[in-house]
Formats: structure tokens, C-alpha cells, sequence
């Protein structure tokens, strides 16, 4: 409850039974973007589980908030093929997936290419690793599951930057998380 404010408290309550009505502790699945209460996103996995999602699980439910870097693990097979797909290293995740993570058949969003473009979902997906080790010192988890992830996400980086004349890297054709 936040003192004073009945209309806050309602959307906080809102918002956190959207949060828990869509995941489960042991879940490997990832979460969709309004869960269960909107068809927009046709339950599909955004960036905005690890972005906007996630932090509030691992902030009051960590053992809730694992299945958001569980289902990037469990998929990140399809994340490598993805990445060989597009003649990069590493992992690569696509900007939408559903139960395999796979970019050529769940993907959503050709034109404008977002399920190419939208490569800041790699940055998104290794912070939220990063953050589940920091709220949990799981160490075990870092080393057999999160390393992977990170290391994966690394390499499809150091693939995907082009080296410039001056010394510098760039990393060209992305869309920003505004998408448009």
C-alpha cells in the first residue's frame, strides 16, 4: 500500500497480479508482455520481460524472476543457430519468441526487421543475467547457466562489431528500443 494514494495502490496491485499471474517458481518459460490480459503481443517473449518485467520479480520474487533467465538458457541452442543463421558467432536472440526461441519461424516483425535490428536485446538478456546473480550470489547458477549466456552473448558481439580505420568499432543496421 503506498499512504495517501489509493489510485497508486491500485495500479502497484495491478501491475504485481500481472507479474504473478503469468509465471510460477520452476517455470524454463519466458513472460509475454501483458500476460494473459492482451492478445497484442500474441504471447510471445519481448525484450520487455528481462526489461521492464523482471526487475520488479527480482526485487520481491526471485525464485519467480528466474524463469525470465531460465527460458534464455533453456533457448539458447536456437539463440546459436540463430546467430550461424545470420553469419554471426555466439547467441543471438530474436526480438520476439515463443517456446524454442527460434528467429526464422517466431519471430514477428519483418518489415520494418526488427527480428533483425533490434539487437539491444542481447544487452538486455545478458543485464538480466547479471542481476539475478547479483540478487541471488548464486554462484553455481552463474558458473553452469549464466556463464554460458554471457559468454554466448559476448562472442556474437565481438562477430557482429565492424572495426572502423580510426581504432573505434561500430556495430551498424540496429534499431533503438523506441523501435520506430
Amino acid at each position: 500500500a503506498v499512504p495517501g494514494s489509493a489510485d497508486l495502490t491500485a495500479w502497484l496491485r495491478a501491475a504485481q497480479y500481472g507479474l504473478l499471474a503469468n509465471t510460477r517458481a520452476g517455470s524454463s518459460d519466458g513472460l509475454a508482455p501483458a500476460g494473459l490480459t492482451s492478445d497484442a503481443y500474441a504471447g510471445m517473449v519481448f525484450w520487455d520481460a528481462e526489461t521492464w518485467m523482471y526487475p520488479g520479480l527480482l526485487a520481491t520474487r526471485p525464485e519467480l524472476a528466474r524463469s525470465v533467465v531460465e527460458y534464455r538458457y533453456r533457448t539458447r541452442h536456437a539463440a546459436r543457430a540463430n546467430a550461424g543463421q545470420l553469419g554471426y558467432e555466439g547467441l543471438f536472440y530474436p526480438w520476439t519468441s515463443a517456446s524454442r526461441g527460434r528467429l526464422d519461424s517466431e519471430c514477428q516483425s519483418w518489415d520494418p526487421p526488427h527480428c533483425l535490428t533490434q539487437n539491444h536485446l542481447q544487452g538486455d538478456v545478458s543485464l538480466a543475467v547479471w542481476q539475478y546473480y547479483l540478487a541471488t550470489g548464486d554462484r553455481d547458477w552463474l558458473a553452469e547457466r549464466g556463464w554460458p549466456l554471457l559468454k554466448g552473448i559476448a562472442d556474437f558481439w565481438v562477430s557482429r562489431a565492424t572495426a572502423n580505420p580510426d581504432g573505434g568499432y561500430s556495430v551498424e543496421n540496429v534499431a533503438g528500443p523506441d523501435e520506430y
